[in-house]
């Protein structure tokens, strides 16, 4: 049985990138994802934040997929969303 890791870093629109992972060894279920080191702070991922002091530099666990779309909506949209699994 292969155990698998999805994700990468997604950029959007307005220059605002977050990575954002699943599978194996990730904080992520069949509804939410793994993010981290966002390139800014973000109010709708805080709540999710391991480190609240250090929003640029920590991963945040089990967010829920419809704030991830809400994220990348509020940042204009994935800058190329062709080359990224579909979330």
């Amino acid at each position: 049985m292969m155990l698998e890791r999805l994700g990468g870093r997604y950029h959007c629109n307005d220059g605002f990138n977050v990575s954002v992972v699943w599978g194996y060894g990730t904080y992520s279920d069949t509804d939410s994802y793994e993010l981290g080191f966002p390139s800014d702070g973000d109010s709708l991922i805080t709540p999710y934040a391991e480190d609240s002091e250090n929003l640029t530099g920590t991963v945040y666990g089990y967010v829920p997929s419809e704030v991830v779309q809400q994220l990348f909506e509020k940042h204009g949209g994935l800058a190329d969303n062709t080359k990224y699994p579909k979330i």
